[in-house]
């Protein structure tokens, strides 16, 4: 009998027991638990933020519909170009700095809170109100790809703008949609 058999018959055995996820924050649109870890898909509709850029200063943009997935202490980001939630749509490079090409957040110096229901609401805020550096600037938009930044100052500068040029935005991979990405956030093996 394999680990996979194993694991079946653990569930079975403790199938009686409830599951209650509390009420659930706006905007979470999937939920679970792994063998190792909670993790959380909140779905952010297109809206103007306002970051922070440490060499432009503060800045009043319109967002693209963002995804942000959170998996025990690691959370990624992802842009998409339709204005409600669909797992099939297709995933972009969110347009700001400080993430990786995969959609990994780079925390620098804050230290998000492990994934769960009660802490999404609030590492997207640290995520979103966190000091965006000049790292991780490149390939995040079609004008500008040497530097997200640039697209950003144009968009503040124009503050009339309410939406973000979705047309702008830069795909991950081969057109991966955000259910294939979250698959693999959740087939990564136990590090």
């Amino acid at each position: 009998m394999g680990a996979k058999d194993q694991s079946f018959f653990v569930r079975i055995a403790f199938s009686n027991e409830p599951i209650d996820t509390g009420w659930m924050e706006p905007g979470i649109v999937r939920w679970g638990t792994g063998s190792t870890d909670t993790y959380l898909v909140k779905f952010i509709p297109p809206t103007t933020h306002t970051i922070n850029c440490d060499e432009v200063g503060s800045l009043t943009v319109p967002l693209p519909a963002m995804v942000f997935v959170g998996k025990g202490l690691k959370y990624w980001v992802w842009a998409i170009q339709e204005q409600e939630f669909t797992p099939q749509a297709p995933a972009f490079h969110v347009p700001l700095p400080n993430v990786y090409s995969s959609g990994q957040v780079c925390w620098g110096v804050n230290e998000p809170p492990a994934a769960n229901g009660l802490s999404i609401n609030h590492t997207w805020n640290l995520f979103i109100s966190s000091i965006f550096t000049n790292h991780l600037t490149i390939s995040k938009s079609q004008k500008y790809r040497k530097d997200i930044r640039q697209q950003l100052l144009k968009l503040h500068k124009r503050c009339r703008r309410a939406t973000y040029p979705v047309s702008d935005l830069v795909p991950i991979g081969n057109q991966k949609s955000v259910a294939m990405l979250v698959q693999e956030i959740l087939d990564e093996p136990i590090a």
